[in-house]
């Protein structure tokens, strides 16, 4: 059961990291000192979350990868994916660069059309995380501590 609280508090933890970033992008643009002094006090913040002792421990002891669930967590777990995935498809790629955005699309709506999302969501991850700079290139920082957690 602790395996299955984890898999879905990753999963929704990756999905709402990626997703809330372009849903505040739709904001209109500030460029006043404040939005300079927030936007380099995250940078802070998430380099110094990247090297606490609890995430090098999280990194070590949980892997997306690596998690079996039970039948009935599994069909949980899948149960999420398909029903929220759709939801935050457009939103993740919205997040991407330009060039990969329909890319980005595509592969997440193939992950919540799977027959077992859960187990698609554990191939494309090594994917997602080798390519993720690319991607994704705005949110190298989150990416990094999320592959951290998922592989």
């Amino acid at each position: 059961m602790k395996m299955t609280i984890r898999a879905v508090v990753l999963a929704a933890a990756l999905l709402v990291g990626l997703a809330a970033p372009a849903m505040a992008g739709t904001r209109s643009p500030a460029t006043s000192p404040t939005k300079t002094a927030i936007t380099t006090s995250t940078t802070a913040a998430t380099q110094n979350l990247a090297n606490s002792r609890a995430v090098k421990w999280l990194f070590d002891n949980i892997a997306i990868t690596k998690i079996n669930l039970s039948p009935g967590a599994k069909q949980f777990v899948n149960f999420v994916l398909k029903a929220s995935l759709p939801i935050f498809c457009p939103l993740i790629a919205k997040a991407a660069a330009a060039d990969f955005q329909q890319l980005v699309k595509d592969q997440c709506a193939g992950i919540a059309a799977a027959a077992d999302p859960w187990e698609q969501l554990k191939q494309f991850t090594p994917l997602l995380c080798s390519f993720g700079s690319q991607i994704f290139p705005n949110y190298v920082q989150l990416l990094t501590v999320a592959c951290g957690l998922l592989l």
